[in-house]
């Protein structure tokens, strides 16, 4: 207990220390404790301690490094402890300077919020899993996780499921597929010649050749086939767009007249090439590259002007 006649601090807080000192002097002494007052006692030993340790640190550090004391850990001190020879400002000679605490940042300024940790975890999630597709193995969700440092959890929480997962990565390998398509025979096409036959014949070269996406198929057939042509998938409704656009750039520069819109004509070379490039799981027939190549250029080049 302390003594209130052995507080001598003058000042507000000194003040303050004696009273806190009294009242818990009075109330023990008198053994005035009924269960109310037990707690308003309590709460008051606590603010008592915390005065009395911030002015046992404000008086009594004189080391060159005055750490905190027990009492002060107890208190709940959050500063960092400084030995100076020179006042600061706020603070006594010598004193503690506490550390400066920032409850917010700069007017004006944005924190780092969750979205972009969330979206560059996903986009890393199916990177991977496009990779491990692409490299013919067998997409296992706790192996894929394992490899990110993530839970299952977390991996399901952010792409969905493991069919999601396969229909962002198919469409991840999709994309750069028909990138490499337009580019090669953009590089090698003749002049005068039509964009969107010689890009498909490229783009069904690519599908045919990819031990990945075969080895998906032979594994999972009804997964794959199902995001590879669901009209409202990625997949597939990125192709359509993809032929569509060439048909429109071919009908701009070279005349190209369709008899069906570019769009439904786009669907159909879409769906006409899956029937031959799927053929073996579609039909129980083997693949058939050349002709579904020679099939979609002559519904394209049959009705040139």
């Amino acid at each position: 207990m302390v003594d209130p006649a052995s507080t001598e601090e003058k000042g507000p807080q000194g003040y303050r220390i004696l009273r806190i000192s009294h009242f818990l002097h009075t109330v023990f002494e008198r053994g005035r404790i009924t269960p109310r007052r037990r707690t308003i006692v309590r709460s008051w030993r606590k603010r008592a301690a915390r005065c009395l340790a911030a002015r046992s640190a404000l008086t009594a550090v004189t080391s060159p490094v005055a750490p905190p004391t027990d009492q002060d850990v107890r208190a709940g001190y959050r500063g960092s402890v400084t030995a100076t020879s020179e006042a600061q400002p706020g603070t006594r000679s010598g004193g503690i300077a506490p550390a400066p605490t920032l409850t917010r940042g700069p007017k004006g300024s944005r924190p780092k919020g969750k979205g972009t940790t969330k979206i560059s975890l996903t986009d890393r999630i199916v990177s991977t899993a496009a990779r491990w597709i692409y490299e013919g193995r067998r997409l296992d969700m706790q192996g894929l996780a394992d490899e990110l440092g993530v839970s299952r959890v977390t991996l399901f929480r952010r792409v969905g499921g493991r069919e999601e997962l396969i229909s962002q990565a198919l469409w991840r390998l999709t994309e750069r597929m028909l990138e490499l398509a337009v580019e090669r025979w953009e590089a090698e096409r003749p002049e005068g010649e039509l964009h969107t036959p010689g890009t498909i014949r490229h783009i069904n070269a690519m599908v045919a050749g990819s031990t990945g996406l075969r080895r998906l198929l032979d594994d999972e057939p009804a997964l794959t086939m199902r995001v590879l042509t669901d009209p409202r998938g990625r997949v597939q409704s990125g192709i359509v767009a993809l032929n569509e656009e060439l048909l429109r750039r071919d009908m701009e520069e070279f005349g190209l007249v369709t008899i069906i819109e570019p769009s439904a004509l786009a669907y159909a070379l879409v769906r006409l090439g899956e029937s031959f490039l799927y053929a073996d799981v579609l039909a129980a027939r083997k693949p058939d590259v050349a002709t579904a190549n020679r099939l979609q250029q002559a519904i394209i080049e049959g009705i040139l002007p």
